[in-house]
């Protein structure tokens, strides 16, 4: 699905809102709110990862390095480490969301720059 800069300055109006409302909340429901602030995160960073692949979202160094990395090695199985531009970069996965039942909702993971490779 393609989305738009409006799609994403929405979701992140979405998310401000649900977290004002969760913090102005004065009842005794601790999981008020949960559902819909984890469904609005999880729209707000498909929408965000969406927009970075396609270009309309400038990403940060780091990013950038990611969606390469992510086009290079898309079965990197976690704790693998990989060179790419003159860094050593090693994926971690972890989970995003979790459901009210403790289940996991979306995984995600990062290339995480480890070391600099010394000059020949």
């Amino acid at each position: 699905m393609m989305f738009t800069l409006a799609d994403y300055d929405a979701a992140k109006a979405a998310v401000v809102r649900l977290e004002k409302s969760w913090e102005n909340y004065m009842g005794g429901n601790t999981k008020k709110f949960e559902t819909q602030l984890r469904e609005a995160r999880d729209r707000l960073s498909t929408i965000e990862l969406s927009l970075l692949e396609s270009g309309e979202l400038e990403p940060t160094e780091l990013q950038a390095a990611n969606l390469e990395l992510d086009r290079l090695y898309p079965y990197a199985k976690a704790k693998t480490r990989q060179e790419f531009g003159g860094n050593i970069y090693e994926i971690h996965y972890w989970r995003e969301s979790i459901s009210l039942s403790g289940k996991t909702t979306r995984l995600r993971h990062e290339w995480r720059r480890i070391e600099s490779t010394p000059p020949l």
